[in-house]
């Protein structure tokens, strides 16, 4: 597939040119080609072409909630965010029971393993339980944990691999941060 007449966003430009994709990915900017020998042309008309966006904090899209805890949840959000130019997410997770984010884990997992029709997925977002009580925000405080390895291991045993975001933890008592063996 070759797009041209298009701005392409570079890092630190903007210019005119043409992409040409191949297996879904870009093989060339501005490439010396026979545009006639192409399979698909499409002229921009002058529009904008970016990379996609990684989400890497999201908890929900198209009405469907990292927390539903299934894949079909998921996939609703990999194919809203897609809409929008997001082509990877890391589904997050909420302060909530055990059971609730060890099932939202399991269906991360599960899509990460495999294709979805819009944005990949590219493992977890852990956020809370273990979280300040000054700083909970949407976290309900029901839930929260006491920072420890036994804990985590609670949380994510057999999920490991699937875990994107490992965070240090300010300990409360003298505001000494812990730096567990998995960072």
């Amino acid at each position: 597939m070759l797009i041209k007449n298009c701005q392409i966003i570079y890092l630190d430009r903007i210019e005119k040119g043409t992409v040409w994709i191949e297996d879904g990915k870009i093989k060339a900017i501005d490439p010396v080609c026979d545009i006639e020998q192409m399979d698909e042309v499409y002229d921009a008309n002058g529009l904008y072409l970016a990379p996609g966006f990684i989400d890497v904090h999201i908890h929900g899209a198209g009405g469907c909630d990292t927390m539903d805890g299934t894949k079909e949840a998921l996939c609703m959000m990999a194919k809203t965010i897609a809409k929008y130019g997001t082509t990877a997410f890391v589904p997050t997770t909420m302060t909530c029971r055990i059971s609730e984010i060890r099932q939202a884990l399991k269906a991360v997992q599960e899509l990460q393993r495999k294709k979805s029709d819009g944005a990949q997925v590219l493992g977890a977002h852990l956020e809370g339980p273990f979280v300040s009580g000054a700083a909970l925000g949407a976290q309900n405080p029901k839930y929260l944990l006491k920072p420890s390895m036994a804990n985590y291991q609670s949380i994510v045993e057999g999920y490991e691999d699937t875990m994107q975001e490992k965070l240090l933890i300010c300990k409360e008592e003298g505001g000494h941060l812990l730096r567990w063996p998995f960072l």
